[in-house]
């Protein structure tokens, strides 16, 4: 499991009390005070492991844009290496290459508008190799993110569905 824009971790525990220790779970948060409480959160898992940093579609760095903004809904954007308070960001194919995983389970994403970037290039290494992915959306905080979803997720055997205001794709290859 991947899950990007993890907060302060409720989803990650929730996994590993679901899957007791079977799986592998990786989370991701750029958020630094959030972070920090994520680790905390996950401390008792040894399964879970975490890093502070944001998902994007190449490993660059970042800066959070709205940092006054609640702490769940932060938004991030493209920076050079030199930024004052920038944060790395990873691709999804490096978690999987650093992590040795041919596939992913489930990939999470609540990414406050970074799944524009995220599945607008260099998807084509994990997308097909990722079993399913649910992912919330934010078009009104950036324009062309459930278009990129879209159609990086119609090259492969995807089928759809919608719970509240996550999209679900389910990998029919698997």
């Amino acid at each position: 499991v991947i899950d990007c824009g993890s907060n302060i971790g409720f989803y990650p525990l929730l996994e590993a009390s679901i899957l007791k220790g079977e799986g592998k779970i990786f989370a991701i948060e750029p958020d630094k005070r959030n972070f920090e409480m994520l680790e905390k959160n996950i401390v008792s898992f040894s399964k879970v492991k975490a890093k502070n940093g944001g998902i994007w579609n190449d490993n660059k760095n970042l800066v959070i844009v709205n940092a006054q903004d609640f702490d769940n809904s932060f938004m991030v954007e493209e920076v050079e290496a030199a930024t004052p308070k920038s944060i790395p960001a990873f691709s999804i194919a490096s978690i999987m290459q650093e992590k040795q995983w041919s596939t992913i389970d489930l990939l999470k994403l609540d990414i406050e508008g970074s799944e524009k970037e995220v599945f607008e290039k260099n998807y084509e290494s994990w997308l097909p190799h990722t079993k399913m992915i649910i992912v919330e959306v934010h078009d009104h905080m950036r324009k062309g993110a459930a278009k990129s979803v879209f159609t990086a997720t119609n090259k492969y055997n995807f089928s759809f569905s919608m719970n509240h205001e996550n999209l679900i794709f389910m990998n029919l290859d698997f």
